[in-house]
């Protein structure tokens, strides 16, 4: 039992030794949890939260000084609470993806849509989710929706050089050979040992002038 007089300094002591454990501890928990699991429950950490708050507004004292501690505590939740949140968010989107590529490495192409479209639902601008899900249209001919996957994921990341040689591979096999020679050009800017991007341009160069020899006879 603690004396009357000494109440206090123990509710103080204790609201903040909890709270810095709260604070280190449950992001890290839910950082790695979103490693494994897809559904995440926050009622434990916020249940943690208001809990340490309500020993460092028990310890407090009166006037701006409990002004004072409770905007500081209030902020404390909404700040961590944002955080872990949007943490959350981010690794789940990376965990779908990481599934979403097991799945299509084994040929489960219906099963990796699902996890790549879950994970740009969450993380729009995931540019390796993105990029995969091109690749996943490519393997099943659809290219015109892989132009459109490499086209935005090349917002996030227009310098990568794997990116643009994917899209021009699309637009090759769309016909637009005048189109893909663009960002084949920079994807062997880039890259200029790949031999894979500098055939690809002499191909679509190559394709571009026979449609014009076939305009112009």
């Amino acid at each position: 039992f603690v004396p009357e007089a000494q109440r206090r300094v123990y509710f103080t002591a204790t609201g903040m030794v909890a709270w810095a454990g709260a604070a280190t501890a449950v992001p890290l928990l839910f950082y790695f949890g979103g490693c494994v699991r897809y559904e995440f429950e926050f009622a434990m950490f916020i249940a943690i939260l208001a809990g340490v708050g309500y020993l460092g507004l028990e310890a407090s004292t009166a006037g701006w000084a409990r002004l004072v501690v409770r905007g500081a505590w209030c902020a404390t939740l909404v700040l961590s609470t944002a955080f872990c949140l949007l943490m959350t968010v981010s690794r789940r989107a990376e965990t779908l993806a990481m599934h979403g590529r097991i799945d299509f490495l084994r040929g489960n192409h219906s099963e990796a849509a699902q996890h790549f479209s879950a994970a740009l639902h969450l993380q729009p601008h995931l540019v390796p989710a993105r990029a995969m899900l091109g690749a996943l249209h490519i393997q099943e001919g659809d290219f015109n929706a892989a132009a459109s996957d490499y086209a935005r994921a090349l917002k996030d990341e227009p310098d990568s050089a794997g990116l643009l040689s994917n899209y021009g591979y699309c637009l090759m096999r769309l016909g637009r050979e005048s189109e893909a020679v663009a960002p084949l050009e920079r994807a062997v800017e880039i890259e200029p040992d790949s031999s894979q991007f500098a055939a690809l341009l002499r191909l679509a160069r190559q394709r571009e002038a026979e449609k014009d020899r076939a305009k112009n006879p």
